[in-house]
C-alpha cells in the first residue's frame, strides 16, 4: 500500500466515524454524575486519525480532510431531514422514533459543527507547530497536547453553544472538563497504537 492509498482509506474511515458519531451523539450515559454523549465511544479515534494525517501528511492535508468531513457530515444531515419530510407508507409506523434519532435543531447543528471545526483544526495546527519545532522527537507530547486543546475546545464550543441558558454555567464547565480529560486519557491509552500506525505509514512509498 502507498501513502496516497492509505490516505484515501483513512480519510474515508475518518468521515464515516464522524457521521456515525453525530448520528449517535443524542444518546447520553452517566459517568460519575456527568452525562456524556455516546459519541465518546468512537470520537477519540477521529482525533487519533487527525494526528496521523498531520504527522504524516502535514497540516494542509489534515485541514482538507477536516473540511471534507464537515461537508459530508452536512450532506448526511440534509439527507436525514429530507427522509424525515418524505411521507411514510401505510406500513411505516416508526415515524416518531425515526424523527427522534435523525432530527436535529439548528442550535444543535451549529454547536456540533462549530465544536468539530474548532477542535479538529486546533488539534492539527498544534501538532504541526510542535512538529516544526521539535522535528520527529516528542511524538507522544504532540499527540497528547494537541488532543488536550482540541478536545477541550471542541467540548467547550459544543456544550456552551448547546446548553448555555438551559443548564448552569458551572455544570456545563464541569462536563466540558471531565469529557475533555477523559478523551485525553483515551489518547494516552491508545498512543502505542497511534505511534505504530504513524511509523508504518511513514515507511510507505
Amino acid at each position: 500500500m502507498t501513502k496516497s492509498k492509505f490516505l484515501f482509506y483513512a480519510a474515508a474511515t475518518y468521515c464515516v466515524l464522524l457521521i456515525a458519531n453525530n448520528t449517535i451523539a443524542g444518546k447520553t450515559f452517566d459517568v460519575f454524575g456527568f452525562s456524556w454523549s455516546s459519541a465518546f465511544v468512537t470520537f477519540p479515534v477521529v482525533y487519533i486519525l487527525n494526528d496521523v494525517f498531520t504527522e504524516v501528511y502535514g497540516f494542509k492535508t489534515a485541514r482538507k480532510v477536516v473540511f471534507m468531513g464537515f461537508i459530508l457530515n452536512l450532506a448526511a444531515v440534509l439527507v436525514y431531514q429530507i427522509a424525515i419530510i418524505v411521507p411514510g407508507s401505510a406500513h411505516f409506523t416508526a415515524q416518531p422514533a425515526f424523527e427522534a434519532v435523525f432530527s436535529t435543531t439548528p442550535r444543535a447543528l451549529a454547536a456540533s459543527f462549530g465544536g468539530y471545526l474548532v477542535g479538529s483544526t486546533l488539534n492539527a495546527k498544534i501538532m504541526q507547530v510542535m512538529h516544526d519545532r521539535h522535528g520527529e522527537r516528542h511524538l507522544m507530547a504532540r499527540c497528547v497536547v494537541s488532543t488536550l486543546f482540541g478536545e477541550l475546545s471542541d467540548a467547550a464550543v459544543f456544550n456552551f453553544g448547546m446548553f448555555l441558558g438551559v443548564m448552569p454555567a458551572q455544570v456545563i464547565l464541569a462536563t466540558v472538563v471531565s469529557f475533555g480529560l477523559a478523551k485525553v486519557a483515551y489518547e494516552v491509552v491508545m498512543f502505542p497504537v497511534t505511534k505504530v500506525v504513524i511509523g508504518k505509514v511513514k515507511q510507505l512509498d
